[in-house]
């Protein structure tokens, strides 16, 4: 399972997952711009912008926004569907940041794009990594998968047909390595692909200690896209941190 992010994220990820459109990021970059106070001078990094469905309406909202992904499929879809935006993005390991050091006033990490490599030193790497990028002062808005939440409702095998995919998922959570794994199998006409997915469950006692020794402060939570303060009952772990 190590590496998997490499195979999946492509055109089946799209397919398994049309509801996470343009239309419900507009919302989600409204709370963003505001939960930041971003401007039309500040300069903004997306850190695994996928598609691109956040780093549009960032655009349309008059911020500047880079975008990269490691998914050449998914940024290939990008600048098919917004070609405007094609300049706007690269492809990059988000280990290691091809940017200079603090040229970003905001950088992102949306949907939890974070603990797909398998150990914490990677995941602290990427965090150093958005440090030296972002200006002193800067904020980081990482937008996590609640693990306490989504543990305790882990749904072990689920089934669901979109168009003519069928979809199998299973999913279970290894308390030893303490990552959520899920396999999806996917068949259509007859053909069947499989894929899986294997994201370290932070929790916010783990990630805080690996922010701050990535020479980052907490200013705020949330527990989802409409400014809920965070619980462990919340959708999401949003942090709002400033690089010190």
């Amino acid at each position: 399972m190590q590496d998997w992010y490499k195979e999946w994220f492509g055109k089946e990820y799209l397919a398994v997952y049309p509801h996470r459109d343009t239309k419900l990021a507009k919302s989600e970059v409204d709370f963003i711009c505001k939960s930041l106070g971003l401007s039309e001078s500040d300069f903004v990094l997306d850190l695994a912008c996928g598609a691109g469905r956040h780093l549009y309406h960032l655009h349309q909202s008059k911020i500047k926004a880079v975008g990269g992904d490691l998914s050449e499929a998914l940024l290939l879809d990008l600048s098919e569907k917004t070609p405007d935006l094609s300049s706007w993005v690269l492809r990059y390991d988000m280990r290691f940041l091809p940017f200079k050091e603090n040229c970003f006033d905001a950088v992102l990490s949306l949907f939890t794009s974070f603990g797909y490599f398998q150990s914490d030193t990677e995941h602290l790497s990427v965090l150093k990594a958005v440090r030296s990028v972002l200006k002193r002062g800067g904020r980081f808005f990482f937008d996590f998968l609640n693990a306490n939440k989504t543990i305790r409702n882990l749904v072990a095998h689920s089934v669901k047909t979109i168009g003519d995919l069928k979809i199998d998922e299973f999913r279970n959570f290894d308390q030893n390595t303490k990552r959520i794994n899920k396999k999806i199998s996917i068949e259509q006409n007859g053909n069947t692909k499989e894929f899986n997915e294997s994201v370290r469950a932070y929790t916010l006692n783990e990630i805080e200690p690996m922010l701050k020794q990535a020479s980052f402060k907490i200013n705020h939570l949330f527990g989802d896209y409409l400014g809920n303060s965070y619980s462990e009952d919340s959708d999401r772990l949003i942090i709002i941190a400033e690089g010190i």
